[in-house]
């Protein structure tokens, strides 16, 4: 009796010693995991990329223009409609990071667009948008 009892404690103490019970395995893992930050959208368009914005013309003779308002986004290419914009909420992406979500109206005989999402990055005092290649410079209105 005392020689079974000697094994199933050393059975016992090794299993404990190299796989343990799992209870600690998981509840470090718990402790460890991180929970996903909610997304925010907020009414309006960032304060720090308000403005008039224009490109350079390039060969052609093409340019583009924003103005970021409060509540509103407006976009002009040379040659195309103006497209101008209602329900705008921004989220950021981080330092002067942004996306702007809104529904664009567009002018001349084409529809328009719900919930279009534009990424904003503010580079010093200039605008890289993601769906045009050349940055957009400030424009001062008088």
């Amino acid at each position: 009796m005392k020689r079974i009892t000697k094994l199933l404690l050393i059975v016992f103490g090794t299993v404990l010693l190299v796989g343990g019970t799992g209870v600690t395995a998981q509840t470090s893992q718990a402790a460890t995991h991180k929970t996903a930050k909610k997304v925010k959208w907020h009414k309006g368009t960032p304060k720090a990329v308000r403005g008039y914005y224009e490109t350079k013309p390039d060969a052609a003779g093409l340019a583009s223009q924003y103005k970021i308002r409060a509540r509103s986004v407006w976009y002009w290419h040379s040659g195309m409609p103006d497209i101008t914009s209602s329900h705008v909420y921004y989220r950021s992406l981080g330092h002067h990071r942004y996306v702007i979500r809104y529904n664009a109206h567009w002018y001349g005989g084409r529809g328009g667009q719900k919930n279009y999402e534009l990424d904003v990055h503010k580079i010093g005092k200039k605008l890289k948008v993601s769906s045009d290649k050349q940055l957009f410079s400030p424009v001062k209105t008088h």
